[in-house]
């Protein structure tokens, strides 16, 4: 995902990948049919790892959060998984804003089931998550499934502004702008300002503590 986040997708070839790897081409060819075929796989593998990180962030949500603040952090793990991820790990940004932002079709249909069966378990999640906070009172009714869109996409665009972080431009600012779209829809919903407030704070110190920072991560 290196040669993905340094050069974009026409960096990324299979001569250059086998080259990388140390194998040759055609040894590429044996595992994938396609550059389509490699690209899935690699956002297949990203999303299942966030998956697997939204389990422990809930486990971890069920034994620190208070009983009240459960079901907002829960309903925020995801966005903050996903933002920290977009934030700390370059390779895997490029690969998630490539295949799932840019609006192109760059992935051959049939490739690109396994990453849609993929995101669709993980909107899941995120759904079941919602629907519980229904079911507890904390928000209002309404289609559990809509909602998890609606928060999957407030985190993936306001990840996009990544790049203005680095100018300090004002109302640009990546951790701003989507703690402001969640707390936003979360309110819309229901929600009380003070403990959607808590809930983004609790949130974010777990996903910071399963995927902490690079300069973290390399000491």
């Amino acid at each position: 995902m290196g040669r993905l986040a340094q050069s974009g997708l026409e960096g990324l070839t299979m001569r250059g990948l086998a080259r990388d790897l140390g194998c040759t081409e055609p040894a590429i060819y044996r595992y994938f049919a396609s550059k389509d075929a490699l690209l899935a796989a690699l956002t297949r593998e990203v999303v299942d790892r966030l998956g697997f990180l939204l389990e422990r962030a809930t486990e971890m949500t069920d034994a620190r959060a208070p009983e009240p603040l459960r079901p907002a952090v829960r309903a925020l793990l995801a966005p903050e998984l996903y933002a920290a991820v977009m934030r700390e790990h370059a390779g895997e940004a490029a690969l998630l804003s490539l295949v799932l932002g840019d609006p192109r079709y760059l992935v051959e249909r049939d490739a690109s089931a396994p990453t849609v069966e993929a995101v669709q378990g993980l909107l899941q999640r995120v759904e079941s998550a919602l629907a519980d906070a229904t079911e507890a009172g904390a928000l209002r009714a309404g289609d559990p499934s809509t909602r998890a869109v609606s928060l999957w996409t407030a985190a993936h665009g306001a990840s996009q502004l990544r790049k203005f972080d680095r100018f300090g431009v004002p109302n640009l600012e990546v951790a701003k702008v989507r703690r402001a779209m969640l707390s936003d829809l979360l309110c819309a919903w229901g929600h009380d300002g003070a403990t959607v407030a808590q809930a983004l704070d609790a949130a974010a110190a777990i996903a910071v503590e399963l995927i902490p920072a690079r300069s973290a991560q390399e000491g």
